[in-house]
Formats: C-alpha cells, sequence, structure tokens
C-alpha cells in the first residue's frame, strides 16, 4: 500500500512545489505546476518510483486531485 505521505512527497518533489501546501485535496486546478506536462511527470515518477506496488489502471491516468491519485494507486482493480 502507498501511503498519503509517501505520494505527497512525490507529488512535491516532481512539480517542484512546497510540502506543507500539499493535502489529499489538492487537484490540477490548484497548482500551475499540475499541467499536462506535469501530469505526465507524476505518472512517469510514480511508475519509476513504486513500482510494483500497484496495478496499472486508466485511473490513474485521469486522476485530478491527490486523493484520486492515491485511491488509484491502492486500487485492488
Amino acid at each position: 500500500m502507498i501511503t498519503e505521505k509517501e505520494l505527497i512527497s512525490l507529488v512535491a518533489n516532481t512539480l517542484g512545489v512546497d510540502e506543507a501546501l500539499l493535502s489529499l485535496d489538492t487537484s490540477t486546478s490548484d497548482l500551475d505546476e499540475w499541467d499536462s506536462l506535469g501530469h505526465i511527470a507524476l505518472l512517469q515518477e510514480i511508475d519509476k518510483s513504486f513500482e510494483g506496488r500497484y496495478t496499472p489502471s486508466g485511473k490513474l491516468a485521469s486522476s485530478i486531485s491527490i486523493r484520486e491519485l492515491l485511491d488509484a494507486l491502492n486500487s485492488r482493480e
């Protein structure tokens, strides 16, 4: 299982934002850095950092908040 803290840290590092600004409710509309290129960078970092710890799904690519990313990563579908 991937934790909230792990994911928030990854998002902060990938997008170059302060971790203190992020929560599960942070969405793409909250951060200028989380544009389409930022989202691709996040997906690449997730794949590299959490390899083998989640089952890839289309939900991950369409997630628009940290909560949705976490739910998709920890989903058993």
